[in-house]
């Protein structure tokens, strides 16, 4: 997911990344490319970064399911991966808080991308509603972090 973040983010990051030098020649690496061959990679089959933004964008699309939920004061749009999330943090049952935050933690750098798509309100929102009911000090500490 940090590698899908620096190349979004950076063309020079997406291009260095894509290519390796074998015998001082250039080598395109197969793992962008248009229609997958198992012959050699040919440049106009490799996805240019800004086709490669489209795609991230698309992933996030694809992942991003319209969704209105009443658990927050408004009907909330949000992706799919992260209502996944709130709907563990608002169960209430301790594994599912727990692991929901861990994870959370662990991929915040890079996601969700808010130049992608901006659905970290959601989130925060859910977080907030733990922090001012939970009961148990050790998911609301862990809920603060």
């Amino acid at each position: 997911m940090r590698d899908i973040l620096a190349w979004h983010l950076d063309e020079a990051a997406y291009i260095q990344d894509t290519r390796t030098k074998i015998a001082g020649k250039t080598v395109l690496l197969p793992g962008l490319q248009k229609k997958f061959s198992n012959k050699v990679v040919v440049a106009t089959n490799v996805l240019k970064w800004s086709e490669f933004q489209q795609v991230v964008r698309k992933w996030h699309r694809k992942l991003t399911k319209v969704s209105r939920r009443k658990f927050l004061s408004v009907e909330v749009l949000s992706n799919v991966a992260v209502q996944s999330f709130i709907d563990c943090i608002l169960t209430g049952e301790f594994m599912h808080v727990y692991n929901a935050i861990v994870v959370m933690k662990e991929v915040l750098d890079v996601f969700p991308l808010v130049s992608v798509n901006d659905c970290g309100a959601a989130v925060n929102s859910a977080i907030n509603r733990l922090v001012e009911s939970e009961e148990r000090g050790d998911l609301k500490i862990l809920a603060r972090s």
